[in-house]
């Protein structure tokens, strides 16, 4: 199975307060959300390039509508 994923921000409450951060987001052969991971993401890298290079694909994130963490759906902020 070829599994398609990208960073995308999400929005989750904790304590009755609201959080953005970012995590992996799954989707399905035909493009919709299937998963996501259980903790956000940080950037790293084993040089400082592939540091770059995971900034790059979050700064992307940035770019794609938020989505609650509960559902996987779009709101808005």
């Amino acid at each position: 199975m070829n599994m398609c994923w990208n960073h995308r921000i999400m929005k989750r409450r904790d304590r009755g307060e609201d959080f953005y951060a970012i995590y992996e987001v799954y989707y399905d052969e035909s493009g919709k959300i299937d998963g996501w991971t259980e903790d956000s993401c940080s950037p790293e890298g084993d040089s400082l390039e592939e540091l770059k290079e995971s900034f790059r694909f979050f700064r992307q994130a940035f770019h794609a509508p938020i989505l609650d963490y509960e559902t996987g759906k779009k709101i808005d902020g």
